[in-house]
């Protein structure tokens, strides 16, 4: 059998762009903290073979059972966890030609989930069928010191000469389970909201009638530097179960445009009586409250709380270090 990743005690590391075992990557790439989670995606789009994934704890669907022959005892449904609104999404483009590692010639890649913090990073070099050539890296943490939020710093800095980079911020609920049952999908569309660079949408599931509310908020810097970017800057966009923000910036060679990205989801799971409106003023809230921390600090914060975690939960395996590797995973 093929060892996808290198034997070491506290990662599990992706040498070089494989997308026959992207999916396989995916999933070893998950991030979650108990509430919500999603599988290691990339951020930008992705137009080969991929499962797009992100999961909130408790919210299910009766599926309906579809077998080629019945037996008696059989249940007409069963309980599926269901494929939730996607906040991850940064749909970025060059000079018009969207980054997309399927069409794209990727010469340098490495992915590091660091099982000691919980974060998921990324660094990689690809040049897009325009010629453009760029670098991307990227760290994603899904905290563990606020339930309801995930964090994004995506840095891209193109290599040879001034590039228009465009950027899209998404919250993507039209999503669907490729295992399911039933051809009417899980969710139904609630609201829809695109201000400045917040986008929020909120959904319900069919039969079951949960409730999720998902958004989300951009900071952006240009060398280093923060940008204060007018609410009429970005574009918005709106429909059933999507919302998008989108700007565009014109930067030199080797100038690093930084994305920070957070984003909130809450659900009406511990409190069924939650309207749309408490999960969705839920949802800013948590937004308002993490931009002024900041990435660092909400890192710090979570990087901490991991400590905690491995001081009284560690195994330690000594002389074996696939053993060692694969516990703590």
């Amino acid at each position: 059998m093929k060892q996808l990743v290198a034997n070491d005690p506290w990662t599990v590391v992706q040498d070089g762009f494989d997308p026959e075992q992207h999916r396989v990557f995916e999933s070893l790439f998950s991030l979650g903290n108990g509430h919500f989670g999603g599988r290691g995606n990339h951020e930008e789009q992705y137009s080969g073979d991929t499962l797009r994934g992100n999961y909130l704890a408790g919210i299910y669907y009766p599926d309906p059972t579809r077998v080629g022959w019945w037996k008696n005892g059989y249940p007409d449904s069963f309980a599926k966890v269901l494929n939730a609104p996607d906040w991850k999404a940064l749909h970025i483009a060059v000079d018009g030609e969207p980054l997309d590692f399927a069409t794209a010639e990727v010469t340098e890649y490495r992915r590091i989930l660091h099982m000691k913090t919980g974060e998921l990073e990324r660094h990689a070099r690809a040049t897009l069928p325009n010629g453009r050539s760029v670098a991307i890296d990227s760290v994603r943490f899904v905290s563990m010191t606020r339930q309801h939020l995930g964090v994004i710093r995506y840095r891209i800095t193109p290599l040879d000469g001034p590039a228009g980079i465009t950027i899209e911020s998404r919250v993507d609920g039209d999503v669907v389970n490729e295992d399911s049952n039933d051809d009417d999908g899980f969710w139904d569309a609630v609201d829809a909201e695109s201000f400045g660079s917040r986008t929020a949408i909120v959904t319900r599931t069919k039969k079951t009638e949960f409730l999720a509310a998902t958004a989300s908020d951009v900071l952006v810097g240009v060398g280093g530097e923060p940008v204060e970017v007018a609410a009429d800057r970005w574009e918005p966009t709106t429909r059933a179960r999507f919302a998008a923000a989108t700007l565009a910036l014109d930067v030199e060679a080797h100038q690093t445009v930084e994305i920070v990205k957070f984003g909130a989801s809450f659900t009406s799971r511990a409190n069924t009586d939650a309207t749309s409106t408490d999960l969705a003023a839920a949802a800013h809230g948590e937004l308002d409250t993490a931009l002024p921390i900041g990435f660092e600090l909400l890192r710090a914060e979570h990087r901490a709380a991991w400590a905690r975690k491995w001081e009284i939960s560690d195994v330690i395996i000594g002389g074996d270090p696939a053993a060692q590797q694969g516990i703590r995973f």
